[in-house]
């Protein structure tokens, strides 16, 4: 499913240059009270919390 990052991303603090960026969201995964998105930007892939991310 489509994304449009937003806000602050785990591992990358403030990640303002990903604003409103179309992301691929290929896996899911919630620990405790957390959902992490599985997320490529270009050819890094990355964990975030699925809050920085909106449909």
């Amino acid at each position: 499913m489509a994304y449009t990052a937003h806000g602050q991303f785990k591992g990358f603090g403030m990640a303002k240059r990903y604003d409103r960026k179309t992301v691929h969201v290929s896996q899911e995964v919630t620990i405790g009270h957390t959902t992490w998105a599985k997320v490529t930007f270009g050819k890094q892939t990355i964990w975030i919390d699925k809050q920085g991310l909106q449909k």
